[in-house]
């Protein structure tokens, strides 16, 4: 970590994730305004709310694509606020983004390798070592974690949607995050490869700390032990799955009445 990075000391039951009045601005547009927020190792939490509620530059300031203009982002007590945004994975975060980031004429195990391979720090390189082949293991067992260990040799451009969403999570994981970061990831799914998705999520090991975006209310809801609503660049809403379905604030945002 940098010298200039300020680190505090944390404790196991701290927050792995702390946002202190975060807000991002684009002109004269604050696409975040003073958000708070405090996710504690192994939640899973649940960010909903209509288009332009300003989620994903949520994201984007927790993984340093965008330097909030004001405020504190904190992850295991490190204030990585104008870190950039290739030092997140030294500190657990790992991230997919709306639209597949997949090398689609590599095979399902060539890609899960690239990214451990990436997490090593280590070279691409055609002579094989011992170490190569221990990856190549891992990628096997990563996409068995994934249910998809029986497409090893299958080209990533023939997976269906809902197979590439599994293997992004697949991805995140040879990251051995503690925060995991997903953005919209049952989008574009069919029924079935929602409830696969479902349950492939509520399979992830309990230390595996989940921030989760997503329009699919029914998804969220299901996932997640704690729901944010956000509109317009703020929270307008929080608590569990069942006090967010009954509030009628959040009904009001979704139909546009807010």
């Amino acid at each position: 970590m940098p010298p200039d990075a300020a680190v505090t000391t944390t404790t196991p039951d701290g927050p792995l994730l702390r946002l202190e009045s975060v807000a991002v601005a684009f002109g004269g547009l604050r696409a975040l305004d003073g958000v708070d927020l405090v996710v504690t190792t192994g939640e899973r939490v649940a960010v909903l709310g209509p288009n332009g509620a300003g989620k994903t530059t949520l994201f984007n300031a927790i993984t340093g694509d965008h330097a909030p203009t004001e405020g504190r982002v904190i992850i295991d007590g490190v204030d990585c606020t104008h870190l950039p945004s290739r030092l997140r994975p030294q500190l657990g975060v790992a991230r997919t983004y709306q639209k597949t980031r997949l090398f689609g004429g590599l095979t399902v195990e060539d890609n899960l390798y690239l990214a451990q391979t990436g997490y090593a720090g280590r070279h691409f390189s055609l002579r094989r070592s011992a170490t190569d082949r221990r990856l190549r293991e891992a990628a096997g067992e990563l996409a068995g974690t994934v249910w998809l260990g029986d497409q090893l040799a299958t080209l990533v451009a023939d997976l269906s949607h809902g197979q590439q969403r599994q293997l992004e999570i697949g991805i995140a994981l040879a990251n051995h995050p503690r925060l995991m970061m997903l953005d919209e990831p049952a989008s574009g799914l069919s029924r079935g490869e929602r409830e696969r998705l479902v349950d492939l999520l509520e399979e992830l090991p309990p230390t595996t700390t989940v921030l989760l975006i997503e329009h699919d209310m029914d998804v969220a809801l299901r996932v997640a032990g704690r729901v944010v609503v956000m509109d317009k660049g703020t929270t307008v809403a929080t608590g569990t799955p069942d006090e967010i379905r009954a509030n009628p604030l959040v009904h009001a945002v979704y139909l546009g009445q807010s």
